[in-house]
């Protein structure tokens, strides 16, 4: 197989396709140009993640998008017969055309000047040979300038057809299989040794897309980043922080970085207890502190009873039962009134007052000592034969025993019973209100003090509670008195107890925590903890900073990936057996017959030499010793350099038995008439 056909298979199979672009301009160009490279890096770079939002990375184009000349992409004879109707190129006039033999070798010759080179211009671009001369327009014509255009005339087997072609367009593929030699497509190189070497077509690819390699190696070199690893010196050995810096890669997910470095207000609170405690721990005996720290809590405790009870009393609840109790009496001496003024009147009692609540208290002293002591287990009052009065303790008269018998009946009446139970449930309710302890900030000034050192402002919302809550058992104490309802009962204040509650809770965890550090075992448990948390809140004021490093290591470790990419070491494997492939002992003797064909009288030989990314094989003269420090460059004329060009290019051709057209960019240049004749 041809080596251009070998090198096409292997970049259309195997190859990615910035790669495979690489290659097609290397076909294509007589060098590849900063533009090309720049490009050609943006597209390993964008491959890998490396590129940047503002970045504009070209879509790779490979050899199954556009052909080069030389690569038969038709198994049937194509036959080149004419370039027609060609316009804008240099100063050939519009409309011109050249036409070809359909077989055999067509001659174009003419004066300097006529149009050549500008023929051969539009062949090369068009048939994608490597071309880097632009096609200018006539520069003096008056109208202006627009891209060269012609059309191209061939036949494909027996099916004949026209291909348009613009210099600003796509060549067709059809057109690549016709294939242009001149001196830029020379099989025949003079390299850094000046010595003749001959490279098969396609073959001088390996050693260019080594090169290049070699120049994106460099720049990815250049611009990879040096990620520095976060300062841990501060940060613990051997904790859960320590060993998560120590197993940064380009891995670790931005969640776990969330995760390793939370820090909240609770973490902070933990560890200033812990720092205290384990100072306290050091200075005192822990289960003493512990002792200390419960009897604190359970002053609270016992603050907050009376807090409760205090809630309890004054609430709404029973507000609502003290009116409920002022109304159910108003209404019982109501009727007491109603009923006695039927019953009794007492302005017709020997003193005034009778039936009030002062002489009825008198009636209740005087039955109590009757029944308890006097007469003791016997209805009061006592009125039989030799009973006497218990107030005046003189026997009773008739008038007296029966003044004696309505004052029973007056006390003994249910609406009266009903007065008094309803009086008992008042003064009960007050009995309860006049209990209440609001001197409980002075009697539990330790309990506040240690609530305000918690937090302050729980200590102010409980200084106003109790102010507030006074003023409201004051009017709830003089409603009860007065017996008589009040409309603008100061409102019910909402108790911290909650948030007393909460620092009772904290008080029994730090008791529980001294507990704790009273044995060793618990004591360097604590310890531990606290290192871990100290660790970690160093390790979260690094997040951002362990970020950064993050994304560095990431983009470190893509750039490494691209390095890696550019090693070109199967390159030059695949060059190497590429062309040892295509130089084949059959090749050789091709190329002995084109130097005889062409009476070369020079007994030249093929040697296998080569380097990084090629295998070429130097021009050596059989059988002839040089002398010393000679190289064959010495020895050959332009000329002879010249037509062994020719015999290789036409050597190749023939070992891979090629049937499409072969154009010549003046092939004759530098040749004798004898030469320029065969």
């Amino acid at each position: 197989m041809p080596v251009l056909d070998a090198v096409i298979q292997w970049v259309n199979n195997d190859l990615e396709d910035y790669i495979a672009d690489a290659v097609r301009r290397i076909l294509t160009q007589e060098y590849l140009t900063e533009r090309d490279i720049s490009e050609l890096l943006l597209m390993l770079k964008s491959k890998h993640g490396l590129t940047q939002v503002t970045d504009t990375v070209p879509t790779p184009v490979t050899l199954r998008d556009a052909g080069v000349s030389g690569a038969a992409l038709k198994t049937e004879q194509v036959v080149l017969e004419a370039i027609e109707n060609l316009s804008n190129v240099n100063a050939i006039p519009d409309g011109s055309s050249l036409s070809f033999g359909s077989t055999g070798l067509t001659l174009i010759y003419g004066n300097n000047a006529a149009g050549k080179s500008g023929y051969a211009r539009v062949l090369k671009k068009a048939c994608k040979a490597r071309h880097e001369e632009p096609i200018h327009p006539n520069i003096f014509a008056s109208t202006p300038s627009k891209p060269a255009i012609s059309i191209f005339s061939i036949s494909i087997g027996t099916n004949r057809q026209k291909i348009a072609w613009a210099d600003d367009g796509q060549s067709s593929d059809i057109l690549s299989n016709i294939c242009v030699f001149d001196s830029k497509c020379s099989r025949i190189t003079v390299d850094d040794e000046n010595e003749i070497s001959y490279v098969p077509y396609g073959g001088d690819v390996f050693l260019k897309l080594v090169q290049l390699m070699k120049e994106l190696r460099q720049r990815l070199e250049r611009e990879r980043p040096t990620p520095i690893p976060p300062d841990a010196r501060d940060i613990t050995a051997g904790t859960t922080s320590s060993n998560f810096l120590a197993g940064l890669n380009e891995r670790t997910t931005p969640e776990e970085l969330e995760s390793a470095t939370k820090w909240t207000p609770e973490d902070q609170r933990t560890l200033e207890r812990f720092t205290q405690d384990m100072a306290k721990a050091e200075a005192d005996d822990p289960t003493k502190r512990a002792s200390a720290i419960r009897s604190t809590k359970d002053r609270i405790v016992e603050f907050t009873t009376k807090i409760k009870k205090i809630d309890s009393s004054l609430s709404l609840e029973r507000e609502e039962i003290l009116k409920q109790q002022i109304k159910e009496l108003q209404i019982c001496k109501k009727a007491f009134y109603i009923s006695s003024q039927e019953s009794f009147d007492p302005t017709k009692e020997p003193l005034p007052g009778v039936y009030e609540n002062e002489w009825q208290e008198l009636y209740k002293a005087a039955e109590k000592y009757s029944v308890n002591i006097a007469y003791q287990g016997k209805e009061f009052p006592q009125m039989g034969e030799g009973d006497i009065c218990v107030l005046c303790m003189q026997p009773l008269s008739e008038e007296a025993k029966n003044r004696f018998q309505r004052f029973r009946s007056f006390m003994k009446q249910t609406t009266k019973q009903k007065v008094q139970t309803a009086e008992q449930h008042v003064k009960e309710t007050l009995i309860n209100l006049e209990d209440l302890d609001f001197d409980i900030v002075d009697s539990y000034k330790d309990a506040i003090t240690e609530i305000t050192n918690r937090n302050s402002s729980y200590a102010d919302k409980i200084k106003g509670y109790i102010e507030k809550m006074l003023a409201r058992k004051m009017s709830m104490v003089s409603m009860g008195t007065s017996q008589s309802l009040i409309d603008n009962m100061p409102s019910v204040i909402q108790s911290p107890l909650s948030e007393v509650q909460t620092i009772i809770n904290t008080l029994e965890s730090e008791a529980q925590s001294f507990t704790k550090l009273s044995t060793p075992e618990n004591l360097n448990a604590c310890k531990q903890q606290k290192t871990e948390l100290e660790s970690r809140k160093r390790l979260s004021e690094r997040k951002t900073e362990i970020l950064t490093y993050l994304e560095v290591l990431k983009t470190s470790k893509k750039s490494d990936n691209a390095i890696r990419e550019t090693d070109h070491t199967s390159i030059t494997k695949k060059g190497r057996e590429i062309i040892s492939n295509a130089l084949t002992p059959s090749f050789e003797a091709c190329l002995n017959a084109e130097f005889n064909n062409l009476d070369i009288p020079l007994p030249l030989k093929l040697v296998a030499c080569g380097r990084e990314g090629e295998l070429k094989h130097k021009l050596k003269f059989d059988n002839y010793q040089l002398p010393r420090r000679t190289t064959i460059t010495e020895i050959l004329s332009e000329g002879e350099e010249r037509v062994v060009a020719i015999a290789s290019f036409l050597a190749e051709l023939n070992a891979c038995d090629r049937k499409n057209p072969i154009i010549f960019d003046d092939p004759v240049s530098s040749l004798d008439h004898i030469w320029r004749e065969k």
